[in-house]
């Protein structure tokens, strides 16, 4: 996957923004070990007990806040897969949240997690990889957040921005095979390093599998598409 792929959906930034600052009131300060108290924000949807879905088949339930909204409830339904989480999060001016990965929030744990941008500005640099990705107002991206990753907001504005946590289903599996990301024939070694695949192989041969065997001939396959 490349480092953020930029998805076909956008949004109006300027009703996004009128409804978070209605509700403003209610965000907290994010606090961990990347932000510097530089981070707002809040959680506009939360799980719903023991994991029972509702009448319209979620998982989660909105807070008091997301239902004075309806634009950002529009924004929410737009994407047609369970929803795992729906929070703001605004970098305060001369903020940055340091170089990081989420771990496990990505592609390859069936989880996608979307980036909306609502209001920012050329002074507010966003890094995936160490690839500088101009996420523009209204536009909605899918980063690769298993990779390294920062924000820093040089102005002297504050950086709006939506995150959507969603389940990889059929629905979202359709629209990125536009990506070159074909989830029906890909390679079940994709995740794993060069220097990995090496090993496998090497793996495989101690076990006495010959060279022309299918899973050695699989992990081969693999290095060379790589080299």
């Amino acid at each position: 996957m490349k480092n953020a792929i930029k998805l076909p959906f956008h949004f109006d930034a300027n009703r996004m923004k009128q409804e978070l600052e209605s509700i403003s009131d209610s965000f907290q300060l994010i606090k961990n070990q990347y932000t510097q108290n530089s981070l707002l924000g809040m959680h506009l949807i939360l799980p719903n007990a023991n994991g029972l879905l509702n009448e319209q088949g979620e998982s989660f339930y909105m807070t008091e806040e997301l239902k004075q909204c309806p634009y950002l409830q529009e924004v929410l339904h737009t994407f047609q897969c369970n929803k795992f989480s729906f929070r703001t999060q605004n970098l305060l001016p001369g903020g940055t949240i340091g170089l990081h990965d989420d771990g496990d929030k990505g592609l390859k744990h069936n989880w996608i997690r979307l980036n909306i941008t609502v209001s920012s500005n050329e002074e507010v640099y966003t890094y995936y990889n160490h690839e500088q990705i101009p996420m523009k107002n209204g536009e909605c991206w899918l980063p690769d957040v298993t990779k390294v990753h920062e924000m820093k907001n040089k102005s002297n504005e504050t950086r709006w921005l939506l995150l959507v946590d969603c389940d990889l289903n059929d629905w979202w599996k359709n629209i990125l095979k536009d990506y070159d990301l074909d989830f029906e024939n890909e390679s079940k070694y994709k995740y794993q390093t060069l220097e990995e695949l090496e090993n496998i192989k090497v793996c495989f041969l101690d076990q006495g599998l010959a060279n022309d065997h299918m899973l050695v001939q699989e992990v081969e396959a693999e290095i060379a598409q790589r080299k």
